[in-house]
């Protein structure tokens, strides 16, 4: 009889390393500057605060993500999000996501921020996939820039002709 119970215990403890392994992957963010460099999202990690300079923001598919404050903001140059983030634990979240170049949700992604707010600024937007805001609202902003007016060129064109101009008048005169 005692040899099953230390062999119980001996499974209760491999189920309890197993399962800490499972989640050793998963990890906690604080938000700050990333000096441009690329944040890739594990299955279970935390995100609190106002992440910017993000180079490239990947949440890859099957992972899902949290927020651990109600306000979670990124700032990056391209945001790709395959999987999932969740915002639900939350009773009036805001999620920000600033693209400079590039913004992705992909078939089978979610973003699930219930009775709250998603912001979407970006240059460039692909969406094939749901955004939960059950009560709450999504914006979307723009932040193409109009293409310069090549002014030298309209400059030329300009003085020529004036030019033209000038030299039938003193021909008329003449």
């Amino acid at each position: 009889m005692k040899r099953s119970c230390s062999l119980d215990h001996f499974f209760l403890v491999l189920a309890a390393m197993l399962s800490l392994a499972a989640k050793a992957d998963a990890y906690s963010y604080t938000g700050g500057d990333w000096g441009g460099r690329d944040l890739t999202a594990a299955d279970g990690d935390y995100f609190s605060g106002t992440f910017t300079d993000i180079g490239s923001l990947t949440i890859p598919t099957g992972a899902t993500v949290f927020s651990g404050t109600a306000d979670l903001a990124f700032h990056a140059r391209s945001i790709d999000i395959f999987g999932a983030i969740d915002l639900d634990q939350w009773e009036h979240p805001s999620l920000a996501l600033y693209a400079q170049e590039s913004f992705s949700l992909h078939e089978g992604a979610t973003v699930q921020a219930p009775g709250g707010d998603v912001t979407l600024s970006v240059a460039t937007i692909r969406m094939d996939a749901s955004v939960d805001v059950t009560g709450g609202s999504i914006s979307l902003m723009s932040s193409v820039a109009a293409p310069a007016v090549p002014v030298p060129d309209s400059l030329w064109l300009l003085g020529s002709s004036m030019a033209g101009l000038l030299g039938f008048r003193r021909k008329g005169r003449a």
